[in-house]
């Protein structure tokens, strides 16, 4: 009886094991390589980020004084953002570029929830549902100064609870963030 339990917990351990190592971070649905846009030359990047599991189930935790806002985090597995300013490239193959990045992602799957092209900026952001959920947003922006900003969020994202958190922020001038 002894080595039947043993062996169901180590059976047991063992699919926890794999079911936790089955998708790395980078084959989840919703994670879009934003090196395949390949625009920044090196040193252009202002700003990287690259949050995993541990670091934003830390700020799920911290984000205690609003739960909705926790459970969103939660689901999240990973997000970047990267940041730049491009320069010597010839502003019409950058726009090409992300033009055919937001192709791709939608012959994938993704919709398109904003576009926006004028003469002065280039901005899509395209979401990627299934199984009632959000598994990727990704956002693609260049404008005339020739700043590019790409984001990208993946995991499993409540619908509901993404429309709660957006409808609960006072002002987004809260959070520090300059539009131009």
């Amino acid at each position: 009886m002894k080595v039947l339990r043993t062996s169901l917990i180590v059976l047991s351990l063992t699919l926890v094991a794999l079911a936790g190592s089955a998708q790395t971070v980078d084959q989840l649905p919703g994670y879009f390589a934003l090196e395949e846009l390949d625009v920044f030359a090196p040193g252009e990047v202002e700003v990287d980020v690259d949050l995993r599991d541990s670091m934003i189930k830390a700020a799920a935790s911290a984000a205690d004084q609003d739960e909705r806002f926790g459970e969103l985090l939660n689901g999240i597995r990973r997000v970047r953002v990267k940041v730049g300013t491009v320069q010597d490239v010839d502003p019409a193959a950058v726009r090409a570029t992300i033009d055919a990045a937001a192709a791709k992602l939608e012959q994938a799957g993704w919709y398109r929830m904003v576009t926006v092209r004028d003469d002065t900026d280039t901005v899509y952001v395209l979401a990627l549902e299934g199984d009632g959920v959000i598994h990727g947003l990704t956002a693609m922006v260049f404008d005339e100064k020739g700043e590019v900003v790409l984001v990208n969020i993946a995991g499993a994202m409540d619908p509901e609870t993404v429309g709660s958190v957006i409808s609960n922020m006072d002002d987004l001038d809260d959070l520090g963030v300059d539009f131009g």
